[in-house]
């Protein structure tokens, strides 16, 4: 299974709001596509309220990296 990074997405060092959507939106559809939308997403808030900072764009990939393995 491939791995999402974010460096794919060629982000700069203060990350855009309209990229970082379109990394959420990238992920999400592949997530749809592995029938895991749900699970990624619910991950992906369980992390991000265990840590506020993380950008939404961070933690959706990680877990997508963590549920597709």
């Amino acid at each position: 299974m491939k791995r999402f990074a974010k460096h794919n997405f060629q982000i700069g060092p203060v990350e855009d709001i309209h990229r970082s959507l379109d990394i959420v939106e990238h992920v999400l559809n592949e997530a749809r596509d592995l029938g895991c939308e749900v699970e990624i997403v619910t991950y992906a808030l369980k992390m991000m309220k265990e840590n506020p900072k993380l950008q939404i764009s961070d933690a959706i990939i990680a877990s997508i990296n963590e549920w597709v393995k």
